[in-house]
């Protein structure tokens, strides 16, 4: 699939990630070397901090003396609050349809009102996209974005669009 023509779509300047395991981690990582500022989100400070502390020596052993910058870019926190600016959120939690319901709607009260760019991934590669957008007050910002394991090492992507995912959200998914 090529790019929707739908104009130019504003860069990614905070990009949220919800699940701070092996997958959001690795999502983490990536987008803080692209030079995105995250928040990378788990239940627990203490979890998302030793998260952290992985992220942190990997940069160290592939990024040298580059990875204190791009470790700085990454906010690790257990406060769905700090959500509050993302333009981007990625859920990669675990592939529990409740589980995932349950964080979008948490989510959406710690976001607030949301730029009218804003667009909502998940993680899954089980769970129909369109399912999951019922739970989003705009099902049009809803998409999948299944990356492959380990994230860092595997530059693979698969989008998967819900039946009422807008052209403009596949376009800044696409750019993202």
């Amino acid at each position: 699939v090529r790019r929707p023509q739908t104009g130019a779509q504003p860069p990614v300047q905070k990009l949220g990630v919800l699940g701070a395991g092996l997958m959001g981690a690795g999502i983490a990582q990536v987008a803080a070397v692209a030079g995105i500022d995250v928040v990378l989100i788990d239940t627990s400070a203490e979890h998302v901090q030793a998260a952290k502390n992985k992220l942190v020596s990997a940069l160290q052993r592939t990024h040298g003396d580059k990875a204190e910058a791009i470790a700085a870019r990454i906010q690790a926190t257990a406060d769905l609050q700090q959500l509050k600016d993302c333009d981007f959120v990625v859920e990669a939690v675990f592939e529990d349809r409740s589980v995932k319901a349950d964080l979008m709607q948490r989510a959406a009260l710690a976001l607030g009102d949301v730029a009218p760019h804003f667009v909502w991934a998940s993680n899954t590669s089980t769970l129909p996209i369109s399912g999951l957008a019922a739970h989003w007050s705009d099902p049009q910002r809803v998409i999948g974005m299944h990356f492959f394991s380990p994230v860092p090492r595997m530059p693979l992507l698969e989008i998967i669009m819900g039946q009422q995912t807008s052209q403009e959200t596949l376009a800044r998914t696409m750019d993202l």
